[in-house]
């Protein structure tokens, strides 16, 4: 906790992005309540950790099991939000449900096709930390290319046909798709050897609506035009 003193010190907020585990799955309240009582001025999110190698199934969770990790917990959120405000994705998915105040990051939004670029230290440039890390829509080093062109490269255009294939296949009729999208195209490659798919992770967002957040709190969530 270093870090958070210094930023107090130096009159900045701090918050803390909370990877779940497979060992998260056997104390997730016990998580929560030291999470929540660190009283971080920036709180905290949840996300399950991403792992593609199959020799770290002690660290490995499933959409089902990230799901049920936050199910254990909504229900202290949902009573006590007043007193653990900002913890997401719950904070987040009552923004979008009960306040109708659509707010999405990138591997929900959609949008991720020209508004992106992630440089490395050399100066290469890629579409976001993840596809720089797998050598993934490399455009170029930012001493060679300007950002203009950058920007419009055409292997991003694949981002934004992937919207269209998504919601006349995997995604159609789905309620929840504009608040999901088809999650993050960088989830399609490891199964799928593309960015076509929709995200497993995607899914998960729409199981623990169904499962908890609308049976828990009574509210229905409606699509956004």
């Amino acid at each position: 906790m270093r870090g958070d003193v210094t930023a107090r010190r130096h009159g900045l907020g701090a918050g803390i992005i909370y990877v779940v585990t497979k060992r998260s799955l056997e104390r997730p309240l016990e998580v929560f309540y030291y999470l929540t009582n660190l009283r971080l001025d920036g709180g905290f999110n949840m996300n399950p950790v991403l792992l593609y190698d199959s020799r770290r199934d002690d660290l490995a969770i499933t959409p089902h099991e990230y799901v049920e990790f936050l199910g254990a917990l909504f229900p202290v959120w949902w009573k006590h939000q007043a007193r653990y405000p900002n913890v997401d994705p719950f904070y987040s998915l009552t923004s979008i449900i009960r306040d109708r105040e659509l707010r999405l990051g990138c591997s929900d939004s959609g949008r991720c096709a020209y508004g992106h670029v992630n440089v490395d230290p050399a100066g290469e440039t890629s579409q976001c930390g993840r596809s720089s890390d797998w050598g993934l829509l490399s455009y170029g080093n930012i001493r060679d290319r300007s950002l203009a062109d950058i920007l419009r490269d055409t292997q991003r255009d694949v981002l934004m046909e992937r919207n269209n294939i998504l919601r006349n296949g995997e995604c159609g009729g789905c309620r929840f798709w504009s608040i999901c999208h088809g999650g993050c195209p960088l989830d399609s490659w490891p199964k799928h050897g593309d960015l076509l798919h929709r995200s497993e992770w995607g899914c998960s967002r729409k199981a623990f609506v169904e499962r908890y957040y609308e049976p828990i709190t009574g509210l229905r969530f409606v699509p956004h035009e």
